[in-house]
């Protein structure tokens, strides 16, 4: 309906100079969210797919509308930023779907198209795993999924459906909960190889068996990593020296301290790898977490880095698990809400009591 396929062309390849989609902080909330208990039609048998019993470990990729072979491209569709690439998007994660089987993921697709529309495209193309419909917009509104509006009035009443689509994005769920957000995603026939790499560096084996969840990111000029051997001790002890809640605190209590931590750093990789961001989690690794000494250098603030480092620590597997994860700010709390932080209400308040030195 809205991507024509030609079979003499290379159904990956995307028009030249499409609008590229911006991250709106539409997603921002969805990192650490648990999939509600909704049953979805599916494309392959029993034809459902209760969300809360998705296997342990999926990937999960959302698009607008695949297309069809008997229609051609809707008016205006390539204008919108993000709408166009389903097809390659989709067929991407088919063409990697051993792979990802491989590190033990499912993988499902989703978007608000009916079921017999979804049908059609799993069919046409083989694909080897479901596709869900939220054409009643259950999962769509549950969760405040990102969407857009786009009424297809050029075609036929057969072919109109939802005008509510979701914009593209891939999530990495494990046990139920959404550890990685992709978005946005462009272009679309590159994001399951994308997906991919993320989980073949985040790769942790079953975490029943004690492996390591391990962090190497890159992202324009710099490097994310929770490996400690990067942290740069002087750096650290600058930037706390510098903040109201460690100003006084001693290097040999800071040397301490991450020792027995789980700890990430941002390092400026034109720098010669100048750390920039730190932040420290006291956890069990089990049932509590407490996120604490989170900063990032002046000169390097207004880039994101606090999002993304936030980001990359709310993909830990391990946070699923936690029954409590807590934190203090003075004056961060719009940051730390996209990820699901909520402040004490006084009866929970009354519940915590502290020594504080």
């Amino acid at each position: 309906m809205l991507e024509t396929e030609n079979p003499l062309t290379d159904r990956f390849a995307l028009p030249a100079n499409l609008p590229i989609p911006q991250d709106d902080g539409e997603a921002d909330h969805l990192t650490g969210q648990s999939l509600p208990d909704i049953v979805l039609k599916s494309t392959q048998f029993p034809f459902e797919q209760k969300l809360s019993s998705l296997p342990e470990r999926t990937i999960m990729f959302t698009y607008p509308k695949t297309g069809r072979t008997d229609c051609n491209v809707a008016d205006g569709w390539d204008n919108i930023p993000g709408a166009r690439g389903c097809t390659p998007q989709t067929e991407g994660f088919a063409n990697l779907a051993k792979q990802f089987s491989g590190l033990g993921y499912s993988v499902f697709g989703l978007s608000t198209q009916s079921f017999e529309y979804q049908s059609e495209a799993a069919t046409r193309l083989s694909l080897p795993f479901a596709l869900l419909s939220d054409a009643d917009l259950v999962l769509t509104q549950a969760l405040k999924l990102p969407t857009f509006e786009f009424e297809d009035s050029h075609h036929g009443p057969m072919l109109r459906e939802c005008p509510t689509l979701i914009k593209r994005m891939a999530w990495v769920v494990h046990r139920g909960g959404i550890v990685k957000v992709f978005y946005p995603v462009f272009p679309s026939n590159e994001n399951a190889n994308t997906v991919l790499q993320w989980l073949k560096r985040h790769h942790d084996r079953s975490q029943a068996d004690g492996a390591v969840y391990r962090v190497c990111e890159e992202r324009e000029k710099y490097l994310l990593s929770n490996d400690k051997s990067l942290l740069q001790h002087n750096r650290v002890h600058t930037f706390l020296k510098n903040s109201h809640w460690a100003a006084t605190r001693p290097i040999d209590q800071i040397n301490k301290s991450i020792l027995y931590s789980e700890c990430y750093g941002i390092y400026a990789t034109e720098q010669s790898n100048l750390q920039v961001a730190f932040a420290r989690i006291v956890t069990d690794h089990a049932t509590f977490a407490y996120l604490c000494d989170v900063y990032v250098d002046e000169a390097f603030r207004g880039k994101g880095l606090s999002k993304w480092m936030m980001e990359a620590i709310m993909a830990n597997p391990s946070v699923k698990n936690y029954r409590r994860f807590v934190l203090a700010t003075r004056d961060a709390h719009t940051l730390y809400e996209k990820f699901g932080f909520e402040v004490l209400n006084e009866a929970e308040q009354k519940r915590f009591m502290e020594i504080l030195r």
